[in-house]
């Protein structure tokens, strides 16, 4: 298991500049691995980290299961959605997966 660690800030979001937009509470939080939502990929929940999503930051955060996934380089995409329902720009990080590695113990015998 990997620990993802994410902050969702609905005070940057801005109507390209044409403004401000105002600010809505983070409600959700999801993160793909490797595809991302708009292409179809599956989306797992990330928690608030204090247990509720009731505030316009958020420190976010969710355990990876590893064992599914190939050894490689995966990339997660995180997501937060505001309470007007819209999702905001996604962030991506690499995520590393190793091959698990196998100890065999040498057993010397004396003669």
């Amino acid at each position: 298991m990997v620990t993802l660690s994410a902050t969702a800030d609905d005070g940057r979001f801005n109507s390209n500049g044409h403004g401000d937009e105002p600010a809505q509470n983070v409600v959700a939080a999801r993160y793909t691995v490797d595809v991302p939502s708009w292409r179809g990929g599956a989306a797992y929940p990330i928690a608030a980290a204090d247990g509720a999503f009731s505030a316009v930051v958020e420190s976010l955060t969710a355990s990876v299961g590893t064992a599914a996934l190939s050894p490689g380089q995966h990339i997660l995409f995180v997501e937060a959605q505001d309470a007007t329902g819209q999702w905001g720009v996604p962030t991506a990080v690499f995520l590393e997966v190793r091959a698990p590695s196998i100890f065999m113990p040498i057993v010397m015998v004396g003669d």
